[in-house]
């Protein structure tokens, strides 16, 4: 894991504030900064990472809850509904996991 996403995932902000460019870089398994950091459970961390710019996929707002997000995604994409990430996990699987209470939202989207 590359020392920046370890020091998002820790709740470290630090990051950001030395190269904001780095904000989307990947990993060597191919996740970001705010992969990190929506599954690290830590909002504030998410707000702060969003606010400076990162990328939100379908998989991080449905972590976080930004159901209005997900909808969009799905507008735009309806075959997102049914997408996999790496781990073989739909969107609706990742909010459920984090205990999304609107989730059932992502599915009829």
């Amino acid at each position: 894991m590359r020392p920046q996403n370890w020091a998002i995932s820790k709740g470290s902000k630090r990051i950001c504030r030395q190269d904001p460019k780095q904000i989307d870089l990947v990993d060597a398994k191919g996740r970001t900064v705010l992969d990190r950091g929506t599954r690290s459970g830590k909002q504030e961390v998410v707000e702060f990472l969003l606010a400076k710019g990162a990328t939100e996929d379908i998989y991080a707002a449905a972590i976080v809850g930004h159901v209005d997000k997900v909808a969009a995604f799905l507008k735009q994409d309806k075959k997102l509904v049914n997408a996999r990430d790496s781990g073989g996990r739909a969107p609706l699987h990742w909010a459920a996991l984090y205990g999304q209470k609107k989730s059932d939202g992502i599915a009829s989207g």
